[in-house]
């Protein structure tokens, strides 16, 4: 059984390479409807490993730079946790 689940998702990969590479950003408008009775939660920070912690900065960079992210210089409703 392992076996072909390994298989059909390789084919299915393969199938639709075009979907599983690249940035996969959405080009088109969107809303996003929230629910106003949910709290906003903000997520004590964790620290980085100190083997990640230099490269980390070109990262964001990059990030920032694909429109992926981007900078806030303010308290947000809403901060999750950096997955490194």
């Amino acid at each position: 059984m392992v076996s072909r689940s390994v298989y059909d998702r390789t084919s299915l990969i393969e199938e639709y390479a075009d979907v599983f590479s690249g940035l996969g950003a959405y080009d088109r408008p969107y809303d996003i409807q929230l629910d106003p009775d949910i709290t906003p939660v903000v997520q004590p920070r964790h620290k980085v490993p100190y083997a990640r912690l230099e490269p980390l900065p070109e990262a964001l960079r990059a990030l920032e730079d694909q429109g992926v992210i981007a900078s806030v210089d303010r308290p947000t409703d809403w901060v999750q946790n950096l997955v490194v």
